[in-house]
C-alpha cells in the first residue's frame, strides 16, 4: 500500500522526530486488543517453516476461503484507510504511482476463491498454556515509498521493525505505541509487540502518506494466509476439534467448527466470506463492526479466534 512534499515540510523532513502524546489513547489501545481475530491473545502468527519446529501433532485442516455468490469483487480499501488523505497524498519526487494493490489487498480467483485472508484456529483449551517459543523480529518496510507487507502475523513477545528502504523521510503511526518517530533512509524502529490478542495498524502521518500494513498478534503458530486460489492448509495439530476462522480488514470474519484428522477429509472445507460496502474505521471493535456489516456490509479486524 503505497505518495510531494510541501516546502512547508522541508524541516521537518531533515530530522527524525519525536512526537510524545499522539500515541493511542486507553480506549484506543483496548479497541485494537478488540478488534484483533478471535483467540488472537493466545500467541502471535509465524511462518510455516517457523511452525513447523513447534508441532505438536500430524493433524491437519485443510480448505478455501471463498466470496459469496452475492458479492461481484473483493472490497477494497478507501485512499484514507491507506493514510492518503488530500493533505498527503502526493508522491515525492522517486517515488512510483500509488499501486492497485495498495488499495486492493485481496485477489479473487475465478471460483471466487479469495486471495490474502488470514486463516486461524480456536479451541476450548486455551493455546496460550503452551510456551510461545522464541521472541522473533517481524519486519515491515517502507519499500518504493510504500509499507510492505499488506498483512502481517507476529506472535506475543516478538518485536515488530518499522525500516525505511526508500529515499524519503516517512512518519510511521504505530497503534500501540505512545510516539511517532519520523525515519530518515536505511533507518528502523523496534517496538516491542507484548501480549496477543491485538491488531496493530501502520500507517504514515503529516508530510506524505505510505499506504498500510496490519499486523496480527496471536497466541499460537497454528494459521494460514490463503493463496491467490483461496487455499489455505493449517499443520502439525492434535487431532482433535477446532474452530476455524477466516479475517481481513476488509471482510466480516466467518467461521465454522471442524474436526482435524491425520488423512484429508473427504469434502473440502469451505469458508464463505462477505463482502462490504466500505472499509470500517479503525477505532470500530468486532461487535461495532459486525453490527454495521449486518446493515451495510462492513468489518474491522477481529482475529480473536487465533488468540485463544
Amino acid at each position: 500500500m503505497r505518495r510531494g512534499v510541501p516546502s512547508g515540510f522541508s524541516a521537518l523532513l531533515l530530522a527524525t522526530l519525536l512526537v510524545s502524546g499522539c500515541g493511542s489513547s486507553e480506549s484506543e489501545q483496548a479497541s485494537q486488543t478488540e478488534n484483533a481475530p478471535e483467540g488472537a491473545e493466545a500467541e502471535a502468527l509465524e511462518p510455516s517453516s517457523e511452525r513447523a519446529a513447534e508441532s505438536l501433532g500430524g493433524a491437519f485442516i485443510e480448505g478455501v476461503v471463498r466470496l459469496d455468490s452475492e458479492y461481484a469483487e473483493v472490497p477494497l480499501y478507501s485512499m484514507e484507510d491507506i493514510g492518503l488523505t488530500p493533505a498527503n497524498s502526493a508522491r515525492p519526487d522517486g517515488c512510483p504511482p500509488v499501486r492497485r494493490t495498495a488499495r486492493r489487498p485481496l485477489t479473487l480467483a475465478e471460483d471466487r476463491g479469495v486471495g490474502g485472508v488470514l486463516v486461524s484456529i480456536s479451541r476450548e483449551v486455551p493455546f496460550s498454556r503452551e510456551p510461545p517459543g522464541e521472541p522473533q523480529r517481524r519486519v515491515v518496510n517502507v519499500e518504493q515509498c510504500m509499507l510492505t507487507p499488506a498483512l502481517m502475523v507476529a506472535r506475543r513477545g516478538d518485536s515488530l521493525v518499522v525500516r525505511n528502504e526508500s529515499d524519503h523521510m516517512f512518519m510511521p503511526r504505530i497503534t500501540n505505541d505512545p510516539f511517532m518517530q519520523g525515519l530518515m533512509p536505511n533507518q528502523e524502529r523496534v517496538i516491542p509487540l507484548g501480549a496477543a490478542g491485538r491488531v496493530v495498524d501502520i500507517r504514515c502521518q503529516l508530510s506524505t502518506g505510505c499506504g498500510r500494513t496490519d499486523v496480527v498478534v496471536l497466541g499460537h503458530p497454528y494459521f494460514d494466509i490463503t493463496d491467490e486460489q483461496g487455499r489455505f492448509r493449517i499443520e502439525g495439530l492434535p487431532p482433535g476439534d477446532y474452530r476455524v476462522h477466516a479475517w481481513h480488514p476488509l471482510i466480516p470474519e466467518a467461521a465454522t467448527e471442524v474436526t482435524a484428522f491425520s488423512e484429508p477429509a473427504s469434502e473440502p472445507l469451505v469458508l464463505t466470506v462477505r463482502g462490504r460496502a466500505s472499509p470500517a474505521g479503525p477505532s470500530e471493535s468486532p461487535e461495532e463492526a459486525r453490527r454495521v456489516g449486518s446493515a451495510a456490509g462492513s468489518n474491522t479486524p477481529s482475529p480473536a479466534a487465533s488468540a485463544n
